[in-house]
């Protein structure tokens, strides 16, 4: 069995940059979600994929991640900037309806592979 190749990691600046992310790429159904692990002191928020064409054609993993607080709550309630208010996220234990609002679930996990991280 081949060696599983490790994922190429991109630092994302913060944790507002990988919701970005992961909000622009979220249909008006669909739903994205972020993993979050603790890694020694920090908790490491990540979404990871592969890129196809890469990698002998089989692809190559990459990983987005961003630190941020252990969260509060096991949702990130995402607010798209308007007129009247700056963007900004913070940690919610509810989600509600909003046409200006995201909510991301956070996917906690106990050890993620090697490989990811």
């Amino acid at each position: 069995m081949d060696e599983i190749p490790k994922a190429q990691i991109i630092k994302m600046k913060s944790l507002l940059d990988l919701l970005r992310l992961v909000v622009s790429r979220m249909g008006r159904q669909s739903v994205g979600y972020i993993y979050c692990v603790k890694k020694g002191d920090q908790f490491v928020y990540f979404i990871s994929q592969a890129v196809p064409g890469w990698y002998n054609f089989e692809g190559i993993p990459i990983t987005m991640i961003a630190h941020a607080d252990e969260p509060t709550g096991p949702f990130i309630k995402y607010t798209m900037a308007n007129e009247s208010e700056e963007e900004k996220w913070s940690f919610t234990d509810f989600v509600t309806t909003s046409t200006t609002v995201v909510y991301v679930p956070i996917i906690k996990m106990e050890e993620a592979p090697d490989f990811l991280l």
